[in-house]
């Protein structure tokens, strides 16, 4: 059975040929304080998305020094002093709802007429320091902030009532 045929269906070893040696480069290695890059950066911000801190997106003012100091300015100044603006106020934060702040800071000018705004059925209006303040602590509050300005009022209102001395009109 086992006939001349049969060496035909068997495989013979086929020769792999092997590529010509390659000559190795010298491995490099990555240098950080070799590249320009800020490494500094403490996260990564996606294009198209709003950078948010003074690190990720410098402001004009930082830019307009950093252009000062590099001798671009006004020439025939000697011995003037630069006035820097004054920090924003950072308000503490003590942890309650109303962020320390009196209950008169939480009321609201009454427009008069009649409201066209379905969520401010009173009719309020906000002052830019309470629209601040809602965007700061409460933004999810924002598309209509009257009642929480009115909460938060009482809130601190009973506070302050809590608090007061006794004999002193409230």
């Amino acid at each position: 059975m086992g006939g001349p045929h049969m060496m035909d269906h068997q495989q013979q070893p086929q020769q792999v040929q092997q590529a010509p040696p390659t000559e190795e480069k010298p491995k490099t290695q990555f240098k950080p304080e070799a590249s320009a890059f800020n490494l500094d950066v403490k996260e990564y911000i996606p294009a198209g998305k709003m950078a948010k801190t003074q690190e990720q997106f410098p402001g004009l003012d930082q830019v307009m020094d950093e252009g000062r100091k590099k001798g671009k300015g006004k020439k025939g100044k000697k011995g003037g002093s630069v006035v820097q603006p004054a920090a924003p106020k950072q308000e503490e934060d003590d942890g309650t709802p109303w962020k320390g702040k009196k209950s008169t800071f939480f009321e609201m000018k009454k427009l008069d007429g009649p409201s066209e705004d379905p969520q401010n059925p009173n009719n309020f209006e906000l002052s830019q320091d309470q629209w601040s303040f809602m965007f700061q602590h409460y933004p999810e509050y924002c598309a209509a902030p009257y009642e929480m300005m009115t909460w938060l009022r009482g809130q601190a209102q009973a506070n302050e009532e809590m608090w007061s001395k006794p004999g002193k009109g409230g």
